[in-house]
């Protein structure tokens, strides 16, 4: 089994929009072409490859989260992307094998996250802790310095208090935290 070194938090830099997934958004926008940020299609791909332009991004298998928190239907829930043990992330440069990238979904570069959303992602980590045998959290741009991740207004102090809260003293298992969040309780089929 691979060992698990920490856990990366990132946000989607996106504003949540409660009604529909921003999650299938992002799993559409990892496993499509893309070229300076935008969704193209194949054939388009193919000819800028075909003139050498520089760039173009290939289609993902998948999302490149381990898992994505959100809030949908006025309920927040996980969606599991990247099994760790199966298959490699796609979050942060030179980390993906060594650590689980979540996206809480959300620009908190703009306003902080709801207390319920960081409730559910504390409870996930603490339980991907336990469950890997880490105590390591990181925002993502730590790595990644031209980011903002989780966002400038994320509260990462209180966050890590409410994680240590939950590792220390509720000790919650991962099953049970994906039994009651996750929109599917397993891993999608890859």
């Amino acid at each position: 089994m691979r060992k698990c070194y920490g856990i990366i938090w990132h946000h989607s830099l996106t504003d949540d929009n409660t009604l529909k997934s921003d999650t299938f958004a992002i799993d559409r926008y990892h496993t499509s072409w893309r070229y300076e940020g935008e969704i193209i299609p194949e054939s388009h791909a193919k000819t800028l490859i075909a003139q050498g332009v520089e760039g173009v991004q290939t289609p993902w298998k998948m999302n490149g989260y381990n898992a994505l928190i959100e809030e949908k239907d006025n309920k927040v829930v996980i969606y599991l992307r990247r099994d760790f043990h199966k298959m490699t992330g796609a979050h942060t440069v030179g980390y993906n094998s060594t650590h689980l990238g979540n996206c809480i979904i959300g620009n908190f570069d703009k306003a902080p996250p709801k207390d319920e959303l960081l409730k559910v992602a504390a409870k996930l980590g603490a339980a991907q802790m336990r469950y890997y045998e880490t105590s390591n959290n990181y925002m993502h741009r730590k790595f990644a310095t031209y980011k903002s991740c989780p966002g400038e207004k994320f509260p990462w102090n209180k966050f890590l208090t409410m994680l240590a809260t939950e590792y220390l003293i509720k000790r919650p298992k991962l099953s049970e935290v994906l039994e009651e969040y996750a929109a599917v309780p397993q891993y999608p089929e890859k």
